[in-house]
């Protein structure tokens, strides 16, 4: 799948991400959701807060995930700078894989710990697949993400999607990456993480 822009939403029919988006919440508000068919998660890309959901009460911190499973939230920054999270919606089932944040920077060692590949690389990544569709949000830096076999150069507000059983990985970065996985519905063997067929 060629990479597309999240901050379009121009997501493909078949994709269980409809929508997503960056927020930034400065000072303690409520959030009201309107859509009660959809799934949500926001996962936080820095700062910290209290987010209420239904009578509950949790802080959450860079690199938390949170499911969203009620119409109404509070979210309470902690600091002067406020929360920042990535909000990500779609239909998707209680069988999926996982998601977070993640960063990858260039390597004066670089090698590649998965299947094995003929191309330069300057990082420490694995080329793997997955038993479900994987989501890369680029957040902030720039690189070159290789996707069935086809190169990509990407940048902040780009989406890679890789279908399941597809090889991907990310041999160059040019500036500092930092983005967030997701991963779609298990299938078939359903097992979760990376994969190979080299062993």
């Amino acid at each position: 799948m060629p990479v597309i822009s999240f901050e379009h939403n121009n997501f493909p029919e078949w994709a269980e991400v409809r929508s997503c988006r960056m927020t930034h919440i400065q000072t303690r508000c409520k959030i009201e959701r309107t859509d009660d068919h959809s799934r949500e998660i926001w996962i936080v890309v820095s700062g910290s807060a209290d987010i209420k959901l239904h009578s509950a009460f949790r802080t959450v911190n860079t690199g938390d995930v949170i499911e969203i499973n009620t119409k109404h939230i509070t979210v309470s920054p902690l600091g002067h700078s406020g929360i920042n999270f990535l909000q990500i919606e779609g239909l998707w089932s209680d069988e999926r894989g996982s998601c977070g944040l993640f960063s990858l920077t260039s390597s004066s060692n670089p090698v590649n710990t998965g299947d094995r590949t003929d191309y330069l690389r300057n990082t420490v990544f694995d080329n793997h697949f997955h038993d479900c569709d994987e989501y890369w949000f680029i957040l902030r830096g720039e690189g070159e993400v290789v996707s069935e076999g086809v190169h990509y150069h990407v940048k902040a507000g780009d989406c890679v999607i890789t279908r399941v059983g597809d090889h991907h990985d990310f041999p160059i970065v040019e500036k500092e990456i930092l983005g967030v996985w997701f991963e779609g519905n298990l299938t078939g063997l359903k097992r979760i993480g990376h994969l190979y067929h080299e062993t």
